[in-house]
């Protein structure tokens, strides 16, 4: 063999090395870019999946504040509720000795004066008297103390407050104690 035939088997021995070498090394970069693909797409998948979870947490925080919200606020209703309850008789009582005859005009002026500012006081909170008098009769507001034939009202209609009621919003703290017109 001459140099010349020596030189091409060397370089043909060569070529064939690199293109065996190069077959592994095709195959492992794609190996490594599906790797890079499936993580890529994991971490995609895993930053979606916190994303929902953080969406989740989010509005259960919400509906648990509202939720929290109304509770506090029907606790607020239910315990002014509670203690008007215990003061509609002081009002009662007032409204009474300002009716009543009396010689001395500034008493009557003092009790007067103080009926007026707690019915403020009670107004200011939110609570409001019961339409009752002339008014058809409301199971749900008034309570039906007796019955009285009348010929000037219609059947069901109030002719008479015994008892003032009062509401503290849409709850009503104290029926209207009332008498309803029979023919």
């Amino acid at each position: 063999m001459n140099e010349k035939q020596i030189n091409e088997e060397i370089l043909d021995r060569d070529d064939s090395h690199l293109d065996k070498a190069e077959e592994p090394i095709e195959e492992a970069s794609s190996t490594v870019k599906k790797k890079k693909q499936s993580s890529t797409q994991l971490l995609k998948d895993e930053i979606n999946n916190l994303n929902d979870r953080l969406l989740r947490l989010m509005a259960e925080y919400d509906n648990y504040r509202k939720r929290t919200e109304k509770e506090k606020q029907s606790l607020v209703s239910l315990g002014t509720s509670l203690a008007l309850e215990r003061l509609l008789p002081v009002i009662d009582t007032l409204e009474m000795a300002a009716m009543a005859e009396t010689a001395d005009l500034d008493y009557k002026k003092g009790v007067e004066l103080t009926l007026s500012m707690f019915i403020t006081a009670l107004k200011s909170l939110g609570i409001t008297e019961i339409e009752a008098l002339n008014m058809e009769f409301d199971p749900n507001i008034h309570n039906c103390v007796s019955t009285e034939e009348s010929d000037e009202h219609d059947d069901g209609i109030i002719v008479r407050v015994l008892q003032k009621g009062y509401c503290y919003g849409e709850r009503v703290i104290r029926p209207a104690g009332v008498s309803v017109s029979k023919n």
